[in-house]
């Protein structure tokens, strides 16, 4: 399997985290590849399948992924498999920084993966796709949607406040409040949260449980035992550590360190790449 990284055309900078490649030749249906178990980060990408179709896997029913589509923030874990040859753009928004592409508030992406023909006119997606689809190298393939996102960018900002406090809750997450947050930015806590919502597709709550998440998985990479992880990250005991491990993986503290997903990807992603000062950990 091999990796490539792009760095975002300038007018792209400011919205773009990552753009990444990802390409196998190997044909996962003669293969035994274990599922790739993708847990919440508290990003949003904008997917592109250029090689065969993923698999997702949600309990017992199975499902082809779309080839062009827009993933939105996840509370739940997403386990997903190759069928053939794995062909794959990503392309990662900075927090706040996909709304003004799409005007279209994120909550509603919440835990889907919305085709783009839903919100944009179908002829324009099809285009895209036959561009991309057309070109061979995978360089070519990442400028063509960069120019289409570009072409997409309805406002040339995105909420600072809302920025701030995600900044300020990356801060406070072991002992987040909502209320001094929204006062910090003087704004009454409904308004916060109705805002908040609308930039970033999940509530500042479930935003902070994912960083503290996020952080006990880092931690957990850094050799620090679960009991001690408890107390850095302000689980209230370990059930209330255990349920929310459960709950953002799939899998109990135990098994987290045994979780059997694709290795070189793993350790490409967890380790070698420190993807965003939100989080470290995209695969299990």
């Amino acid at each position: 399997m091999g990796y490539q990284k792009y760095q975002p055309i300038p007018q792209l900078q400011p919205y773009i985290e990552s753009i990444w490649v990802q390409q196998d030749a190997r044909d996962a249906s003669q293969e035994n590849f274990p599922l790739t178990t993708i847990v919440p980060t508290t990003r949003i990408d904008l997917l592109f399948f250029f090689g065969d179709p993923f698999i997702e896997h949600t309990g017992n029913a199975v499902f082809p992924l779309p080839r062009f589509y827009l993933l939105g923030q996840r509370t739940t874990p997403l386990k997903v498999a190759a069928s053939g040859q794995t062909g794959i753009i990503i392309i990662s928004f900075k927090t706040c920084a996909a709304l003004p592409f799409f005007g279209i508030p994120m909550q509603e992406f919440t835990n889907q993966s919305i085709l783009l023909e839903n919100f944009m006119e179908t002829v324009e997606v099809r285009a895209i796709e036959n561009l991309v689809m057309r070109v061979a190298s995978a360089r070519e393939k990442v400028m063509i949607l960069q120019h289409f996102l570009s072409a997409k960018l309805q406002q040339p900002l995105f909420d600072p406040l809302m920025l701030q406090a995600a900044h300020l809750i990356n801060h406070q997450f072991r002992s987040f409040n909502i209320k001094q947050v929204a006062a910090a930015l003087g704004l009454g806590r409904r308004q916060f949260e109705r805002r908040f919502q609308q930039s970033i597709g999940l509530s500042p709550r479930k935003f902070a449980n994912i960083l503290r998440f996020q952080k006990a998985l880092f931690l957990q990479l850094q050799g620090e035992h679960w009991t001690d992880i408890v107390d850095i990250c302000g689980y209230y005991d370990q059930s209330h550590f255990i349920r929310e491990m459960k709950s953002l993986s799939s899998f109990s503290p135990g098994q987290v360190l045994a979780a059997s997903g694709p290795p070189q990807l793993k350790s490409y992603f967890n380790y070698y790449h420190n993807m965003s000062q939100f989080y470290n950990t995209l695969y299990l």
